[in-house]
């Protein structure tokens, strides 16, 4: 049996409740091609003819989508950083890349 604490609960909760904040907030073209592809296992291909759009066009859509996530969940993974100082800055400058 797996024990979490409640900050562990409140923390999966906050992020969660982040990533539902964002993909709600999405227009409802990139909405359904996001979800279609993440949710739904669909290919990019695939969910792009679901919304009669070309591959490339679902293409750059998910890539703005993935964008956003990752830029509004970005406190998340900073929070988690090491307190080692050189450590830190290491995974600060990756997770700006």
């Amino acid at each position: 049996m797996i024990v979490t604490s409640l900050e562990v609960q409140t923390d999966r909760d906050r992020l969660s409740q982040a990533i539902l904040d964002v993909v709600s907030s999405l227009p409802e073209l990139h909405r359904r091609i996001f979800t279609a592809v993440h949710y739904e296992g669909r290919s990019v291909e695939q969910a792009g003819r679901a919304s009669a759009i070309g591959t490339v066009e679902a293409a750059c859509i998910l890539a703005q989508c993935e964008h956003r996530l990752r830029a509004a969940l970005r406190a998340f993974r900073r929070e988690d950083l090491p307190h080692d100082a050189a450590e830190s800055r290491a995974l600060a400058d990756l997770l700006q890349a």
